[in-house]
C-alpha cells in the first residue's frame, strides 16, 4: 500500500482503480498525516483522469470528481493560487480535461 505521505508518481498508480484509489485517499486523511505534495498533485490528476474515464461506472466518477475538487482546494488553500505547485497541477489537470473534450 502507498503511503501518501511520500512522494508517488503516475506508475506507481498504474495497479489502482478508482475504487481503491478513493479508499487510499479516504484512508491515508483519516490517519491525520500530511499528503506530500508531489502525492497530493499526482493523486488530483489520477482522479480527473478517472472522474472523465466513461468505462468506469458514474458513481465512480462522481466520487473521483468529489475528491479531485476537493484535494485540489485544499492544495490551492495551503499553496496560493499563484503558486508554481498549483500551476502545475492546474495545467495537468486542465490537459486531461482538454484532452477529453477534443
Amino acid at each position: 500500500m502507498l503511503d501518501l505521505a511520500y512522494p508517488i508518481n503516475f506508475q506507481q498508480l498504474s495497479s489502482y482503480d478508482a475504487d481503491n484509489l478513493l479508499r487510499l485517499i479516504r484512508t491515508h486523511c483519516s490517519s491525520g498525516k500530511n499528503m506530500h505534495p508531489e502525492a497530493l498533485k499526482t493523486v488530483v490528476v489520477k482522479l480527473t483522469y478517472f472522474s472523465r474515464d466513461l468505462s468506469i461506472k458514474q458513481m465512480e466518477r462522481d466520487e473521483a470528481a468529489e475528491m479531485a475538487t476537493s484535494l485540489a482546494n485544499a492544495a490551492i488553500k495551503s499553496y496560493g493560487r499563484q503558486s508554481a505547485f498549483c500551476a502545475e497541477m492546474m495545467a495537468d489537470v486542465q490537459a486531461i480535461v482538454m484532452r477529453g473534450a477534443a
